[in-house]
């Protein structure tokens, strides 16, 4: 097999690209640490407030926010509420939209076992700020 390819040539002699699907799990460390980013620096020109049980950073309790259904106050007064689903939602808008943007990584999840997750230490606070608003309005509504 030395010299042949994995990629298939068309006829007219071009390579074709494959896709290929494979979960990547959003771990709960994960989440908390791309809205601390979110609420220290990406969302503070158009979020006013966020509300919640236990917002102090650290320890799970941004992840509190966001189970109990937290709420956003945007720039035009009205009220967002952010739930898990619609974080998930949001991680994947933005991945949909900066596909070759390498933010996957290994790690290991509560069982100690190695699965692919985000590496919220390549998002920085504009990225997250993109998540948190595809998650509250399933666009980018300020830029």
């Amino acid at each position: 097999m030395a010299g042949q390819s994995f990629y298939k040539k068309r006829k007219d002699n071009k390579m074709q690209n494959h896709t290929i699907n494979v979960p990547v799990t959003l771990l709960p460390q994960t989440v908390n640490d791309i809205i601390i980013t979110a609420i220290e620096g990406g969302i503070n020109y158009w979020c006013e407030t966020v509300l919640g049980d236990n917002l102090e950073v650290g320890n799970g309790a941004v992840i509190k926010i966001i189970e109990d259904g937290g709420t956003w106050s945007s720039a035009d007064d009205v009220t967002h509420k952010l739930d898990l689903d619609k974080f998930r939602l949001g991680m994947l808008r933005w991945v949909q939209k900066n596909p070759d943007y390498g933010c996957v990584t290994m790690a290991r999840d509560s069982k100690g076992k190695l699965v692919l997750s985000f590496d919220a230490g390549m998002i920085d606070a504009g990225m997250a700020d993109c998540i948190i608003q595809y998650a509250l309005f399933t666009k980018l509504k300020y830029a």
